[in-house]
């Protein structure tokens, strides 16, 4: 599941067999974040982290484990872990995880750069209303979360006519908002759905969309909770 959604994102990635073979890729290779199981064999997670950490320290390494138990959680945080995936998890579930973790310069191995949005226009519109803009905000969140659930359904059932009508509900919450370059994407999305003369063209051009959502998503939610008052 991972390989498909790394590779739908278009990053580039390593996958080990166990815990010795992460500790000794890292040795040969630099990477931006490492997805670390924590039940594996020859050596289980926490201390290929503990290990990868005293010659990296600073790296990123996510845990990701099936149990939930907080005695695990302290653990990977003692070793030095920076997040921890709960499985099973979905992909907004790990770019949400990702985009807090990542350094904006890194960005490009989630598939894109900074959000394309900016939230000093937001504020503007919303004319100083903190309460509107919040709403506004929600709204936005919202709309893509059920756009992307929905555009998704809708490919995998070939219907194109729920793909057009679904990009086109998306389009004016992207509009409202100023992310002019999903807007964009939208729009092509919708007309590629309308004429449904290229159907091989929807799909990669819903993976950009998809991509773009969650990460402006994310990217709100954080500023939701930094603006919370």
């Amino acid at each position: 599941m991972l390989k498909g959604i790394l590779k739908n994102w278009g990053t580039s990635f390593q996958e080990v067999k166990n815990g010795e073979e992460a500790v000794k890729a890292t040795s040969l290779k630099k990477f931006d974040v490492i997805l670390m199981d924590l039940h594996m064999p020859e050596m289980n997670g926490i201390e290929a982290a503990k290990t990868i950490i005293k010659t990296h320290p600073g790296i990123t390494i996510v845990a990701i484990s099936a149990s939930n138990d907080q005695v695990d959680r302290h653990a990977c945080e003692d070793a030095g872990m920076k997040g921890f995936l709960l499985k099973p998890f979905s992909e907004k579930d790990l770019f949400d995880t990702l985009i807090v973790l990542v350094p904006v310069e890194n960005r490009t191995i989630l598939g894109s750069n900074q959000p394309k949005i900016d939230v000093g226009e937001l504020s503007r519109m919303a004319g100083g209303d903190k309460i509107f803009l919040r709403e506004m905000i929600l709204l936005f969140i919202k709309s893509m979360d059920t756009g992307v659930e929905n555009i998704t359904e809708a490919i995998l059932k070939k219907d194109w006519k729920s793909v057009f009508e679904n990009a086109h509900k998306m389009a004016a919450p992207c509009k409202h908002i100023t992310a002019t370059h999903l807007y964009n994407n939208i729009k092509r999305l919708e007309k590629l759905a309308q004429q449904a003369e290229k159907p091989e063209m929807i799909t990669p051009a819903f993976q950009e969309i998809k991509i773009e959502s969650v990460e402006i998503n994310a990217f709100l939610k954080l500023y939701l909770e930094d603006n919370h008052d």
